[in-house]
């Protein structure tokens, strides 16, 4: 189970446990299987969820770039060659069916930014 509050804190029910997480400390969210992965610059955190419920509960901060794959456009440092890289250094897969619409959410969210 996951809420995200107005301070862009993200709770996750996972192990028994309940965490909060910086949503600007997410790098992107994978997915595996029945679980996700969460990418944070903290570490991974691994726990029973739907990719679909995430990227509606998320909003536009993240975009869905592949099946398996939500990212933080905040944290998106080039697009190209059918990935997206991230300013980890790390290399995400974009699925040539999302990357109109991607590059679309990128281009709100920078302008977004500049307000």
């Amino acid at each position: 189970m996951v809420d995200v509050t107005r301070d862009c804190r993200m709770t996750v029910r996972c192990e028994g446990k309940i965490r909060w997480l910086s949503v600007l400390a997410i790098r992107y969210i994978e997915s595996a299987g029945r679980k996700v992965i969460v990418h944070t610059d903290n570490g991974e955190i691994t726990y029973y969820d739907r990719m679909g419920e995430l990227e509606e509960t998320l909003g536009e901060r993240f975009f869905r770039i592949h099946r398996g794959y939500l990212v933080n456009l905040s944290r998106v440092t080039e697009i190209g060659g059918g990935e997206v890289t991230l300013d980890s250094g790390e290399h995400l897969l974009l699925s040539k069916y999302k990357k109109a619409a991607f590059l679309t959410a990128y281009q709100r969210h920078e302008k977004n930014l500049v307000r």
